[in-house]
């Protein structure tokens, strides 16, 4: 028995230590207390955590793989058997997931029942997904009605930074209010913030993995769609390695098919084709409308 409440003192510490580092991990002292975009969208907060990691690629290419977040979009780059449905999160990056607007929603769930609303956005610098959910039935509702009863208010928020050396710093931002606090506080501090720390810390991981595997095997058309129809612009000879094709409907189909997203040899980690990509292979096709003209 005299040992019961220096063990029990012991493990308070403990739980306060872990609780400390799971709020700010990876983090520096300057993030945790700066201010960012979306911090004030939740009022009368109950729960703040910072969390942070860098890197080795310039804020655009990390946006690339942000902004097609979604269960129904490119996944969440974490677990996705806890969070995707079991669906393989996206490795390439995907045209037409590139585009959001404030007030777009973004599911959570396969069904759509549950979601994010995209409450800010900055290209490049800012993506700030904001929910608003009833307990313990998960569904939406909308803040600026009256409020239920039991309820969980939270903002998501992606902050990039660019470093020297085409390097970029994010910082992710959560803030929440959850209703009746003591309640909640309970299943937060045993459940909620240790799973949004694995869940984070594998998003970062898996992120990262995205980018090197993308810069490490850039793209390169594949052979279907790097074509010169009857001749190279200016009548210069055709550069060594693209393939002729004189038939006008199959040469637009097959860089169809490589602009909407890639042939399927090519939808893979290592194939992942920039914006600059796609830019390139629109014009092969416009020229190869004019000359087929």
């Amino acid at each position: 028995m005299r040992w019961t409440f220096p063990l029990l003192a012991m493990s308070g510490a403990a739980a306060l230590v872990l609780r400390y580092r799971m709020l700010r991990w990876g983090a520096t002292a300057a993030e945790v207390a700066a201010e960012y975009p979306g911090d004030t969208l939740v009022p009368e907060p109950t729960d703040r955590s910072t969390m942070a990691t860098t890197f080795d690629a310039p804020p655009e290419a990390l946006w690339r793989w942000l902004v097609q977040m979604g269960r129904d979009r490119a996944g969440w780059y974490s677990w996705d058997r806890l969070d995707n449905g079991g669906w393989p999160s996206s490795t390439r990056i995907v045209p037409e997931w590139q585009e959001l607007r404030v007030g777009d929603r973004i599911n959570a769930t396969a069904d759509g029942r549950t979601y994010f609303t995209v409450a800010i956005i900055d290209r490049p610098r800012t993506l700030v997904l904001r929910s608003d959910l009833t307990l313990p039935s998960g569904r939406p509702f909308d803040p600026r009605g009256p409020l239920p009863r039991m309820f969980t208010q939270g903002v998501w928020g992606f902050h990039l930074t660019e470093l020297p050396g085409g390097r970029t710093r994010l910082v992710v931002r959560t803030v929440g209010r959850d209703v009746p606090r003591p309640l909640t506080a309970v299943a937060d501090f045993l459940f909620g913030q240790p799973a949004h720390l694995i869940m984070q810390a594998r998003q970062f991981a898996n992120l990262r993995r995205r980018i090197e595997a993308a810069k490490n095997s850039p793209f390169r058309p594949s052979s279907l769609c790097c074509f010169v129809l009857l001749a190279w612009p200016g009548g210069r000879p055709r550069p060594a390695g693209l393939p002729l094709v004189r038939d006008h409907h199959r040469a637009m189909s097959m860089l169809d098919k490589e602009i909407a997203g890639g042939a399927e040899e090519q939808a893979t980690e290592s194939a992942a084709p920039t914006a600059a990509d796609h830019d390139q292979l629109r014009g092969l096709r416009q020229h190869g409308e004019q000359v087929a003209r």
